[in-house]
């Protein structure tokens, strides 16, 4: 009799075990969303591992028990025994948990990035599918990842961290697109209403002379701060001068007030910044990972229907394209496996941007490397056309 209860009790166990498992897998699987959604799903990622890592890092920071218990593991337990005196017990917690779960969402734009090389099912497939499964794999492989030892992560970030020069000149391109594409549309509304209502088409000219205006005031305060702190921004000032007075004469028809004013305002904060943090930094982040992950990576279009980010590349190669290339462009059902590993290059470049950003410990040449390269940047975009 015991062993029929004892073989009963073995088949409900068994049973009840790969029911939980077969349920969890399902669950995982779930989140199939089409090409188009899909990216909006990697901008809601993206934030809840910024979400995530700024709670858990601040929780592990403070928390006395859970330092206590973590500091039993193999990895992440030697903050407990740190004797720097430059780095505390609660900023190596803090630091550690911000790498991992970094590490992770950057890891996972790279697998899929990969697999985006193997073929355009499969790239759609790894893109699209696995949703949940996305979201768990941030704080599960992020704790997994509390077992590997500190000085990997710290030799990866010693390591990786220069490739924030590559993300830095991402934000840069979407920011002369944005200022081309919001200039552009202005001047088209305010010319449509000249007709209809001369006075709102005067109201639009208005706007773009006053923003221009407080974009160089802007400008002028952050570069005289700079020049404070070092006399070599004062030829990134002369040269941006030189921008925005070579873009209102006749010689370069495209150039215009306004985008010549916001690239003058973004050199000048640059050249000001010890850090591409604060309001600014994270709202160009913001515009600069939207950017990339619906519109970069995807080809979008701009207000007047054109390729938008056709402007930077013909103006970088000098080569136009002709207007039927620019009409041609693929369906949005037959995305190809390239433009999706673009999707996910970004995604890795802003996961290796991630955590020296939230950490606030970018490299101190980055600024004023930045502040040279949109410099080039722009007055290339200026002079190549002609």
């Amino acid at each position: 009799m015991g062993a029929i209860f004892s073989m009963a009790g073995s088949f409900l166990t068994s049973c009840l075990g790969s029911l939980t498992g077969t349920c969890c897998a399902k669950a995982l699987g779930v989140g199939t969303l089409k090409q188009d959604a899909s990216r909006i799903g990697y901008l809601i990622l993206n934030l809840y591992t910024i979400i995530l890592a700024l709670s858990m890092g601040s929780l592990f920071g403070s928390n006395k028990d859970l330092q206590w218990w973590f500091g039993y593991l193999p990895g992440i337990g030697e903050c407990r025994r740190v004797d720097d005196g430059k780095v505390g017990i609660e900023a190596c917690f803090y630091g550690g948990i911000i790498h991992r779960i970094t590490f992770t969402y950057t890891l996972m734009h790279v697998t899929i990035l990969l697999l985006c090389t193997c073929g355009d099912s499969l790239g759609r497939r790894a893109n699209n599918r696995y949703f949940v499964l996305k979201f768990v794999m941030i704080p599960v492989v992020a704790f997994a990842l509390c077992f590997a030892p500190n000085d990997m992560f710290h030799f990866l970030f010693v390591t990786l961290v220069s490739a924030c020069i590559i993300y830095v000149l991402m934000q840069q391109v979407m920011l002369i697109d944005l200022a081309y594409s919001w200039n552009e549309a202005w001047v088209e509304i305010a010319e449509n209403e000249y007709s209809d209502n001369e006075t709102l088409s005067r109201v639009w000219f208005a706007a773009i002379i006053l923003f221009s205006v407080l974009f160089l005031a802007f400008g002028c305060y952050y570069f005289y701060l700079s020049l404070t702190r070092c006399m070599w921004f004062a030829v990134v000032l002369l040269l941006q001068v030189a921008c925005l007075v070579a873009s209102l004469t006749e010689y370069i028809p495209h150039g215009a007030l306004l985008p010549s004013s916001l690239m003058f305002a973004y050199s000048a904060w640059l050249s000001a910044s010890s850090g591409l943090q604060g309001v600014v930094g994270w709202t160009l982040y913001a515009l600069t990972t939207i950017y990339a992950m619906t519109k970069a990576a995807k080809g979008g279009t701009s207000v007047n229907g054109n390729d938008s980010s056709v402007r930077l590349s013909e103006s970088l190669t000098n080569v136009a394209q002709p207007e039927s290339s620019q009409n041609q462009r693929d369906p949005p059902d037959s995305e190809t496996a390239k433009s999706l590993a673009l999707l996910h290059l970004c995604g890795t470049l802003i996961g290796l941007y991630l955590g020296p950003a939230i950490m606030g410990v970018l490299p101190e040449w980055l600024c004023p490397t930045a502040a040279v390269t949109v410099t080039f940047l722009y007055g290339w975009t200026l002079v190549a056309p002609l």
